[in-house]
């Protein structure tokens, strides 16, 4: 993955996204931080990454399934942003995702987790998996909390 890419990356998905941004003018930590977003559509992971590396100046790689590293554009774009990928199903993969998490936030890097692990068709939150809580007591990095609307009614499930 190479560092260069992550300008462009964002470059471009701020230009497409920006329409589903509004409102995003609340303080970020400095330091690490855990991102933690509703999750209705494919579009929520770049809009988060792609706002918060503009405003901070910083990657924001979100854990999440290896599939859409597949895609050629899409698995561009979550390289470029330092995304951590694991295997659906797969335990000692999701334990190494996590302990390469919570290596970037002991460096103060800050991690997106999408507490419902997956895309929640709906207004209301789903369950919450225990990712974001764990890494959180781990490193004791915040968990920020993120709201996203509208991006469910722009690509639906």
């Amino acid at each position: 993955m190479a560092p260069k890419s992550l300008p462009l990356a964002v470059a471009c998905t701020r230009v497409a996204l920006a329409p589903f941004v509004h409102g995003d003018e609340g303080p970020l930590p400095d330091g690490p931080a855990i991102i933690a977003p509703n999750h209705s559509s494919f579009l929520d992971g770049p809009i988060i990454a792609s706002r918060y590396a503009w405003r901070v100046g910083r990657p924001l790689g979100f854990i999440l399934y290896d599939e859409p590293f597949r895609n050629p554009l899409f698995g561009w774009f979550l390289r470029s942003s330092r995304c951590l990928p694991f295997r659906r199903g797969n335990r000692e993969s999701q334990t190494t995702v996590l302990h390469a998490a919570l290596a970037r936030l002991r460096e103060g890097h800050a991690v997106g987790c999408f507490p419902e692990a997956h895309i929640n068709q709906g207004q209301r939150l789903g369950t919450f998996r225990p990712g974001a809580a764990l890494l959180a007591l781990e490193s004791g990095a915040p968990i920020v909390p993120a709201g996203i609307v509208g991006s469910d009614e722009t690509i639906p499930m």
